[in-house]
């Protein structure tokens, strides 16, 4: 994250270069940030919350006139992300590209930053639309492409014309926001999320785009983008949770990674899933602080005489309170079980 607090140094280095008046919302801001460091774990979440508040504030009075180049920031740091994401890049989790715009058709794409774990693959693109020739842009986004690891390592593909969404079974599922954000005048931004069973580690990650959607049209071109991956992420160190005692527990698997914290449990047959009662279920974790998370995916195998449950939830290996956790699952109307999972 260091070259991200880079680019706030900029912005206020060129400011007050150019102005010496320094506003009250600035200096009061920065004495409280120094009130409270010694309270903060994470500086650089407090740095976040003292400069998203000091931008509204700059921006509703329009004091200032770098307010618009701060929310530029900020924004580019929250689009299509989880809980767990960003408190992995808050702790530092994340690598920015260095890589320069690949250009087709007047468009150029980027890879922005990334962030990959065991279960989590999140990708943010960029696009330079200043050489586009168009009367209204509201969106772009990535369309037909392929995704590969290091030498052709398939890792997901998109095909339209066959209609045709290919991926091995590593990946469960793809998060995309839709219509992308624009940044500034020629600069559109999207984020995607591929989630998985298993990410093995990797040297690079290398996409293919064959084509864009701009607005409601398919642009076709040839975009080939590739990132080399930071050490940092062939470096995972995963959290691993026991259950505590419990003799309808049949056999676990419980892992936490950056961003992600995934359950496999097999129980006996007195906790069975019943299908007819779907709609009761609610896998919940619980920390010690009382705090709960809502699961992200969940998927029920009822089985002759027991049932496999696969869980996922937003939780990051960084998140605090993470010792002990408590899992609720009301399996049924009429079933319930609570259990406790200590880390190793």
């Amino acid at each position: 994250m260091n070259k991200d607090f880079e680019k706030i140094d900029n912005i206020l280095f060129k400011y007050f270069q150019e102005d010496t008046y320094v506003p009250s919302i600035i200096s009061d801001g920065i004495q409280d940030a120094l009130n409270k460091k010694k309270k903060e774990k994470k500086l650089t979440i407090l740095i976040k919350k003292i400069i998203i508040a000091l931008t509204s504030i700059i921006t509703v009075t329009g004091g200032i006139v770098f307010a618009d180049d701060i929310k530029e920031f900020i924004t580019s740091l929250f689009i299509n992300s989880t809980e767990s994401i960003d408190i992995a890049v808050d702790n530092g989790y994340i690598q920015q590209s260095d890589e320069k715009y690949c250009y087709d058709n007047n468009i150029g794409i980027k890879i922005e930053n990334i962030t990959i774990d065991d279960f989590n693959l999140a990708i943010s693109f960029l696009y330079d639309v200043s050489k586009l020739d168009i009367d209204s842009l509201n969106s772009i986004g990535i369309f037909e492409y392929e995704m590969t690891a290091d030498e052709n390592i398939f890792l997901y593909k998109y095909d339209s014309q066959n209609s045709i969404s290919s991926k091995i079974p590593t990946i469960n599922s793809v998060k995309k926001l839709n219509p992308s954000q624009q940044i500034n005048e020629n600069t559109f931004k999207e984020s995607i999320i591929y989630s998985a069973n298993q990410f093995n580690t990797f040297n690079n990650i290398n996409i293919k785009i064959n084509s864009l959607k701009i607005n409601n049209n398919i642009i076709n071109g040839n975009w080939n983008l590739s990132i080399k991956l930071d050490e940092k992420f062939n470096n995972r160190n995963n959290i691993i949770y026991t259950v505590v005692n419990n003799e309808h527990v049949l056999d676990s698997n419980i892992t936490m990674s950056e961003t992600s914290l995934n359950i496999y449990i097999k129980l006996d047959e007195k906790y069975l899933y019943q299908k007819n009662d779907i709609l009761e279920i609610n896998p919940i974790i619980i920390d010690k602080s009382g705090k709960k998370y809502n699961y992200s995916n969940y998927e029920p195998i009822n089985l002759d005489n027991a049932s496999e449950y696969n869980i996922k939830f937003n939780i990051s290996k960084y998140s605090e309170n993470i010792d002990t956790l408590y899992l609720n699952l009301n399996l049924s109307s009429t079933k319930t079980i609570s259990l406790e999972l200590n880390k190793k």
